[in-house]
């Protein structure tokens, strides 16, 4: 193979790899420094705080802390809730035990033994009942005295007699 006059080849062109990425190809120490130079001149301009990105990081971490506190008061509150029905229901438990033992201890049967055992209560007889017809119409008697005053017969004998008929 012949090599044209025309074409040349650089030893450091085989290095040269800044035509496929964009960057300048460094040629030496002088251009290196003063590259360098200007890329901390820029550095420098460009230490800018974001106030919108900072402010926006701070009102997400407040939203998440807040988010996480409602959530830990939730639980506790649905532990508390959980907690209360199951007492709810323990003590509805408990009420219908000592209601059973009420109902029980006021029934006609515990009453009826207890006053005969411990009492000496007596049953009664077919002989002592006694039966009252209330199917008539009310009256009522007035019973006098024998020995009554004639002077006592005004307004006072009135009131007696009204007396006697409403008891």
């Amino acid at each position: 193979m012949a090599r044209s006059a025309s074409m040349t080849v650089k030893p450091e062109a085989a290095y040269d790899l800044s035509r496929f990425d964009g960057r300048a190809l460094v040629r030496g120490a002088k251009d290196f420094d003063v590259e360098r130079e200007t890329t901390a001149k820029k550095e420098k301009r460009a230490v800018r705080i974001p106030f919108f990105g900072i402010f926006s990081y701070i009102v997400v971490i407040v939203l998440a802390v807040t988010a996480l506190m409602y959530y830990i008061q939730l639980t506790e509150i649905t532990d508390t809730t959980v907690h209360l029905k199951n007492e709810i229901a323990q003590l509805q438990s408990d009420n219908e035990t000592l209601r059973a033992a009420s109902d029980k201890k006021y029934d006609c049967e515990t009453i009826s033994k207890i006053a005969t055992e411990q009492y000496g209560m007596v049953q009664i007889d077919k002989t002592q009942v006694t039966y009252v017809d209330l199917s008539a119409e009310d009256s009522s008697e007035v019973l006098l005295l024998a020995k009554e005053n004639k002077s006592s017969l005004g307004l006072a004998a009135g009131f007696r007699e009204l007396w006697e008929y409403f008891r």
